[in-house]
């Protein structure tokens, strides 16, 4: 099968930049071509654009002036009908293009013949900055369909407003309902918020994620140690590792990643004196993996919705017992106390009280890291992810031949 991957983010001079949606569809990449198929990537080029591909354009610059391309890139619309002519596909899989590609390469698709399938990677067709947060923690207010709350100033101010103003646009035109044949979500929340805002509940469909997992080698260190990694934002609250870290010295925090508030972090860190925190910023794959297997639980303290969290099912998939904020979504994964457990997010109190019953109990704590990683490899085997991938793929080219 002649297969198509569409994201905003597969720039190979990017791809170790970019996070989890990368990281996914690259481990689906690999799982196809190793089965057979033919695949290609479409993307715009962080460079700027080429006959081929459009340029990335960076939306936190240029204010109104860019507000016209979120809704639709006639670039990114030109540059996909030449790269269809060229290089004929059967199905086009699509990640995160909203107002970087927007919906105005659907219709090129369409005219194409080309049937398409999407995998929603975060909550951005319900919520316009697709966290479901402001400043003062998890917010959902603008769901459904309230996206002018967006621009409060409590939330994201005037890009709010040009956010909520490409939201309403492509929700009353309908642009991705009426294009797509399925929508692949990770969760079966994700999968409910996506028909509380509309899409057709025939489309939606529970798709795990593949993992691409990491080869954990170094053994558990004797001394206490727990582990973020992640990108280092306000909605992931790697801030309240700080505080607890101050409350619980003999215990290594090893807090993994880039992002805007590593500096503010690292003084803090030397501001409370925290000799047992380690803020290396952002690590490769192998050094991560080296943390990860010599920590004693990962945290995920993540105040917004989390999707199909990478750190979270890595770390189950490396016998490592978790500890997540509790939020709805990771109820897919996290049965607290059975594959892990759960603390009041934001609480850093609550989270002390787990990390010291999961940190005292190596029992309990190893059956859970063993029940997580057996609940992970099931869900996410890869075998499994690929069938159904390639099975909705299926279905999907058999719908556009009905309609053709």
């Amino acid at each position: 099968m002649r297969i198509l991957h569409i994201d905003k983010f597969l720039d190979p001079s990017a791809l170790e930049t970019h996070g989890g949606t990368c990281t996914v569809v690259r481990a689906l990449s690999n799982l196809q071509r190793q089965a057979g198929h033919d695949v290609k990537e479409f993307y715009p080029r962080i460079a700027g654009a080429t006959t081929d591909l459009p340029g990335f354009v960076d939306y936190t610059r240029g204010g109104a002036a860019n507000i016209c391309r979120m809704i639709h890139d006639f670039d990114a619309a030109d540059k996909l009908r030449r790269f269809l002519r060229e290089h004929p596909v059967d199905v086009a899989h699509l990640h995160s293009i909203y107002h970087h590609l927007t919906p105005s390469i659907l219709p090129v698709l369409a005219a194409a013949r080309v049937p398409m399938v999407m995998t929603l990677h975060d909550y951005r067709m319900a919520c316009p900055t697709k966290n479901f947060q402001d400043s003062a923690g998890l917010c959902t207010r603008c769901h459904p369909h309230r996206y002018y709350l967006a621009a409060r100033a409590a939330c994201a101010g005037a890009s709010g407003a040009a956010l909520a103003i490409e939201s309403y646009v492509q929700r009353l035109a309908r642009r991705y309902f009426s294009h797509i044949d399925f929508f692949l979500c990770p969760s079966d929340f994700l999968a409910g918020v996506l028909r509380q805002v509309g899409a057709p509940a025939s489309k939606v469909i529970t798709a795990p994620n593949p993992i691409w997992p990491m080869e954990v080698v170094e053994p558990q260190s004797e001394r206490p140690m727990l582990l973020f990694a992640g990108r280092l934002v306000h909605q992931k609250d790697p801030a309240i590792l700080l505080e607890l870290a101050s409350r619980v010295r003999d215990v290594q925090i090893v807090i993994a990643g880039g992002g805007p508030m590593l500096e503010s972090l690292i003084e803090q860190s030397r501001r409370l004196n925290l000799a047992n925190v380690l803020l290396p910023g952002q690590l490769g794959r192998d050094d991560l993996a080296a943390q990860l297997g010599r920590c004693h639980a990962l945290v995920l303290p993540s105040k917004c919705y989390e999707n199909s969290p990478l750190s979270l099912l890595e770390a189950m998939s490396a016998s490592r017992c978790v500890i997540a904020a509790d939020q709805p979504p990771l109820q897919q994964w996290v049965n607290d106390g059975v594959t892990g457990r759960f603390f009041r997010a934001g609480d850093v109190e609550s989270l002390q009280r787990v990390v010291t019953e999961v940190l005292g109990d190596a029992t309990a704590r190893d059956a859970m890291a063993a029940r997580g990683n057996a609940l992970v490899r099931r869900l996410h085997d890869d075998g499994r992810v690929l069938e159904q991938v390639i099975g909705i793929y299926e279905l999907a080219i058999r719908r556009s031949r009905w309609r053709i």
